[in-house]
């Protein structure tokens, strides 16, 4: 949830605000946190969820810029699970923070 607070921003729908994650942080926290729901249905979901939501991040250079120097931004432990899970499960998205 850290990630989800630190970077955020606040959307309107509705005549409601809204406080969302950035699209680029919430991909970053479901490939840190998806390799630790073991063989569930939820597991399948959040890689699901995170192909879907990075084909809308690589065609925006701003967005991809983004992602990166967010992730460079998150403690060197976190990375190191990031890289290692996009290694093996979506090295389209280890090409972008590396």
């Amino acid at each position: 949830m850290e990630i989800a607070q630190k970077y955020s921003k606040v959307l309107e729908y509705k005549g409601i605000s809204l406080k969302v994650p950035e699209p680029e942080a919430f991909v970053l926290h479901k490939v840190l946190v998806y390799p630790l729901r073991g063989d569930s249905p939820k597991k399948q979901k959040d890689l699901f969820t995170v192909t879907n939501l990075f084909e809308v991040i690589v065609g925006n250079q701003e967005s991809l810029n983004r992602m990166k120097e967010m992730f460079m931004d998150f403690p060197k432990k976190w990375r190191h699970m990031i890289l290692e899970t996009t290694k093996k499960d979506l090295p389209q998205i280890e090409k972008v923070l590396i």
